[in-house]
This record gives structure tokens, C-alpha cells and sequence, in this order.
């Protein structure tokens, strides 16, 4: 394996804000994880386009996965869950809603999706009764529109869809109407399991769209570090989880205070179209989403955010 180093080969001490360690791995592209469904539920028309657009760009390659947009509508108070799915079903075009616009965009671009909507007491009950029953789901990709304030996160559909659900669950928060094209991706990666999931995406993303990938690791500002060493174990981490990103993948290594001010800054460093960031150990705590420093960082970002989080069934 060829590495190209930037910068100094072993700092003795960097300081703060000095130019992070860079490493450029030339592999070639072959995503190996599967993504044999991918569930979109929307509601909001204003992020439909945006998240069919992720769902295309994760699902296309020789086998596309299958995606399924799923509308919920919730029955009126008072009424029994059986009796509002007699009257609501039949009169399902005035009830679409966010999933006309999915479906408008699947038709623009020439995206094979199937729709579905269902009649449920609650939304986040209706989301996954409905992905418990589906086959060979790997994924549930979410839109999130606005703020992510404590009291919105409380109270939020994703919130009790990302705690509850078996399989894996990613939340993308756009930056502007749609997501555009990518370029360039961001991921700044730890050790754990929503972290090594952002990478198996960040790979079939880079294959399907050509993007280029940065792969950040923030490190403390305490103690010694053996840069030879965590760029070795970065390395080990890439060829486990996704050994096939694609050309020019760039690793860097930054020694900071704060890890989400330094996220952002390596966002603008190199402008990016999307940061892949996964959950923290927080993320069970209900007023984060998926923990301090994704949420933090989804609310500040210069770009469009995925948020993700690995279920049990990967």
C-alpha cells in the first residue's frame, strides 16, 4: 500500500491549530456493505427531495437496493386507528403530501422507488411497526428540518425512531433545499460501532458518486501521541470497515482542545458537500439526538449533515 505523508513525519509536539497530519491512500473503489433496503419515511414536503436524493446516492451500484417512501398519517383523535384507515386509504392522493414530492423527484431522475402509507395512532409507532415487517431492511433514512434545540430533539419523531429501532437509522440534515451534488465528504471517525458504520456509507457514497473522502481523527490535547501509531490504527480501521474507498481517500490526524470546533474548521478548511458523523455514548440521552458532538456539530456545519447510527441487525 502506497502512503503519501503531508507535513512532518513525527511532531515531537504540535500545538493547536497547526496543520494537521495527512495521509492520501490510493485504494480502488468496491463497496462491500450491503444495503438491500432502505426505508424513507418523509413528512416534511421541504426535505423529500433531499432525502430521496441520499437514498439514490446510497442505494444506486450493480445491485440498487430496494427504497420504500413511507408516509404516516396519524388518526384523529377519538377515532380508532381501524375505523380512520377505512376513510383514509381510499382518499390516499389527499393525503400524500411529502410523499407527492418523493415521488415527483424519483420520476425527474429516473429513480425506481415503491410508496407506501399507512394509517398509525402515532407517527414513530407507525415507522417502525412498519420496518419491523419489512424484509431485508438495512437501513432508515430520516430528514431533519431546523434547530436540533433540546426540547425539538425531546419531542421529535427521529428521536424515538433512532432509540427504538433494531436496524441501522441515519438522519440527514440538509443545508439548503436539496442536497446538490458531492464532491467532497468529511468524516471524522472514532472507535465505535456508529462510527464504523459512517465509514461502510462514506464508501458506497464515494463509489457511487466519485466523491472524495476525508477521514479526520481529533485527538487529544493531552499527553503524548504516537502519530505513527494512530495512523497505523486509522489505517487498520479503513481496511476493516471499508477497505474499498475510493482513490485519493485522505486520512488526517488533528491535535485539538475540542473535537466539534475542530471538525468544523477541517469542514472549511477544504469546502465539503456532506459530513458523515456517527452517534455518541450520549446518544441515549433524550435531549441529544445522537449525542453532543454530532448534533453540535449537525447545527453549525457549513454543509448538509448524515447523522448515523448502527442497529443490531448490520
Amino acid at each position: 500500500m502506497r502512503l503519501e505523508v503531508a507535513g512532518q513525519a513525527k511532531p515531537a509536539q504540535p500545538q493547536a491549530g497547526s496543520e494537521p497530519q495527512a495521509t492520501v491512500i490510493p485504494l480502488m473503489p468496491s463497496p462491500g456493505l450491503r444495503l438491500a433496503r432502505i426505508l424513507v419515511p418523509v413528512a416534511n414536503p421541504a426535505t423529500a427531495r433531499g432525502l430521496m436524493q441520499m437514498a439514490g446516492a446510497l442505494g444506486a451500484g450493480r445491485n440498487p437496493a430496494a427504497i420504500v417512501a413511507l408516509k404516516v398519517v396519524t388518526a384523529p383523535r377519538g377515532v380508532s386507528v381501524e375505523e380512520a384507515r377505512r376513510y383514509i386509504l381510499p382518499m390516499r392522493e389527499q393525503y400524500q403530501g411529502a410523499l407527492a414530492q418523493a415521488t415527483a423527484y424519483a420520476g425527474e431522475v429516473g429513480l425506481a422507488i415503491s410508496t407506501e402509507l399507512v394509517v398509525a395512532g402515532q407517527i414513530a409507532a407507525g415507522i417502525l411497526d412498519y420496518a419491523g415487517a419489512l424484509p431485508d431492511l438495512d437501513l432508515i433514512l430520516l430528514g431533519w428540518r431546523g434547530a436540533m434545540s433540546a426540547r425539538r430533539v425531546r419531542r421529535s419523531v427521529n428521536q424515538a425512531v433512532v432509540s427504538r429501532a433494531n436496524t441501522s437509522v441515519a438522519v440527514l440534515r440538509l443545508h439548503g433545499e436539496e442536497l446538490g451534488p458531492l464532491h467532497r465528504i468529511l468524516l471524522p471517525v472514532g472507535w465505535g460501532p456508529h462510527a464504523r458504520l459512517g465509514l461502510r456509507l462514506a464508501e458506497r457514497l464515494a463509489y457511487n458518486t466519485h466523491a472524495r473522502v476525508t477521514v479526520l481523527r481529533v485527538l487529544p490535547m493531552s499527553g503524548e501521541v504516537d502519530w505513527e501509531g494512530e495512523r497505523a490504527a486509522l489505517i487498520k480501521l479503513l481496511e476493516e470497515e471499508a477497505p474499498g474507498l475510493r482513490y485519493d481517500t485522505e486520512l488526517r490526524l488533528s491535535r485539538e482542545p475540542a473535537a466539534m470546533p475542530a471538525i468544523l474548521t477541517e469542514a472549511r478548511r477544504e469546502p465539503c458537500d456532506l459530513i458523515i458523523i456517527g452517534a455518541t455514548d450520549e446518544s441515549w440521552v433524550r435531549t441529544w439526538l445522537f449525542g453532543a458532538i454530532p448534533d453540535q456539530v449537525a447545527e453549525r456545519a457549513p454543509c448538509s449533515v448524515l447523522l448515523v447510527h448502527r442497529g443490531a441487525r448490520v
